[in-house]
C-alpha cells in the first residue's frame, strides 16, 4: 500500500512524470517491492483512475 499510496501521490497532478517514476521505483527498491510488482501497482493505479472517469461520463451526478 505505501508503494501504490507513493505513485498515486507522483501522479495527483495528472502526470506521471519521469523523474517522479524514478522516485517511486527507488522506494519500491528500498522496501522490497521488485520491478515487475511495481508495474503491476503502477497498472492498477491507473486502471483505478481510468474507471473512476468511465463511471462519471456514465453515471454523471445529478443536480
Amino acid at each position: 500500500m505505501l508503494v501504490r499510496d507513493a505513485v498515486e501521490l507522483a501522479r495527483a497532478d495528472g502526470t506521471y512524470a519521469a523523474k517522479e517514476k524514478a522516485a517511486v521505483a527507488k522506494a519500491a527498491k528500498l522496501v522490497g517491492v521488485d520491478e515487475r510488482t511495481l508495474g503491476s501497482i503502477e497498472s492498477l493505479v491507473e486502471l483505478e483512475h481510468a474507471v473512476k472517469h468511465l463511471k462519471k461520463a456514465l453515471f454523471p451526478k445529478k443536480k
